[in-house]
């Protein structure tokens, strides 16, 4: 067994309990109650819970930068439209990118949920920006399955759901570094792409990130794109 398929199958192990961590947080957020309800059993028992927020927390995912040369190529969104990625990926606007597939079980609706959560927060830093998750599995992931998809995490029209022919799809994963040349799709790696507007480099996370660490890593990058120059805020 190689190094790769090693790290693969410890990634399927703990993606299921992170599954469950990622929507008990989306669960908490929305409604508040379980904060509630904590706070006022500490209030009761005189117990105070202090946090401190300087102590930067480590981190479960690594992060790289890289230029990649998108290829010419078209592919379906969930309405059946026809989509040039080129222009969808390479434009003046924030771009988030992963790849998926609706039948995983494991990495990719974790994946997939941290996009669904960070969906409000990002309109709030960034307006413009785009989501993209491609099918690495399009003989299965119809555009009517993507819509049903869709669906299941409340995905909005800034979120783009992309499936295709097999040999396109490769070409955008092999253009990102991003294909498994193994036979079992189930092993593919939790990859998550960032681009800041109006910049050529990508920031590629390769972990199963929460939505906080979405958002931090978006910031970074949008304030060290200002910072250097690349683009005007």
């Amino acid at each position: 067994m190689n190094k790769k398929m090693r790290q693969n199958m410890i990634w399927l192990l703990i993606a299921q309990l992170l599954f469950l961590s990622t929507f008990q947080s989306i669960s908490v957020a929305k409604t508040g109650t379980v904060s509630r309800q904590t706070q006022r059993l500490n209030t009761k028992s005189g117990y105070t819970q202090h946090q401190d927020n300087n102590i930067p927390q480590p981190k479960h995912y690594s992060h790289s930068t890289q230029d990649y040369v998108i290829p010419d190529v078209t592919l379906f969104n969930r309405h059946g439209e026809e989509i040039r990625v080129m222009d969808l990926l390479n434009n003046e606007q924030p771009v988030f990118l992963q790849f998926v597939f609706t039948t995983c079980a494991t990495i990719c609706p974790v994946l997939s949920a941290t996009f669904s959560s960070a969906q409000k927060a990002l309109k709030e830093i960034a307006p413009q920006y785009r989501m993209v998750s491609i099918s690495i599995d399009p003989e299965q992931d119809t555009p009517r399955i993507l819509n049903d998809y869709a669906k299941r995490f409340k995905v909005d029209s800034q979120w783009h759901l992309l499936t295709g022919s097999r040999d396109k799809i490769a070409k955008i994963q092999h253009a990102f570094d991003a294909y498994y040349r193994g036979n079992n799709k189930m092993y593919h790696l939790p990859y998550t792409y960032l681009r800041a507007k109006g910049t050529q480099t990508w920031v590629r996370l390769d972990g199963l990130l929460s939505t906080r660490d979405l958002i931090e890593e978006y910031r970074q990058l949008a304030h060290t794109s200002i910072a250097s120059g690349t683009i005007h805020d």
